[in-house]
């Protein structure tokens, strides 16, 4: 679900890594990248709004999920929300050329989403890394 949301924002490269099997921190984590910090906000925004309001496709209210931390947001040149068993990251591309979190996780499988999947109320997909359980 994080992937579509920030699909929806016009998030750019968007990559889903399951490192579940190589880190006790999270199951997941989400990167995009963004063309401004005005855009990381967005963002940002985007995917908190999402959890907030996420639904399954038989219209039923999931459980309003918050992160658990937000970091970031301030700057604008990175922003990671915190949800547990997903950690989002969004990057100004420089940023996440710097930091090379694909590379970190180069041995991690990547997961694959299709954004025809969720519509514009964040549907659930039915995707294990759709949405956090906290």
């Amino acid at each position: 679900m994080a992937a579509h949301l920030l699909g929806e924002k016009l998030g750019e490269d968007i990559v889903i890594i399951n490192i579940k099997e190589l880190s006790s921190v999270t199951d997941y984590v989400v990167i995009a990248g963004a063309t401004s910090d005005r855009q990381i906000r967005t963002l940002s925004k985007g995917v908190q709004d999402g959890f907030i309001t996420a639904t399954t496709k038989n219209g039923e209210e999931l459980e309003k999920v918050k992160p658990l931390s937000v970091e970031g947001e301030r700057t604008g040149a990175w922003v990671l929300l915190d949800y547990g068993d997903v950690v989002i990251h969004i990057f100004i591309k420089s940023e996440r050329e710097r930091y090379d979190l694909e590379g970190l996780w180069a041995d991690a499988p990547r997961v694959e989403f299709d954004e025809s999947k969720a519509d514009d109320t964040g549907t659930v997909d039915g995707n294990e890394a759709s949405a956090p359980s906290n």
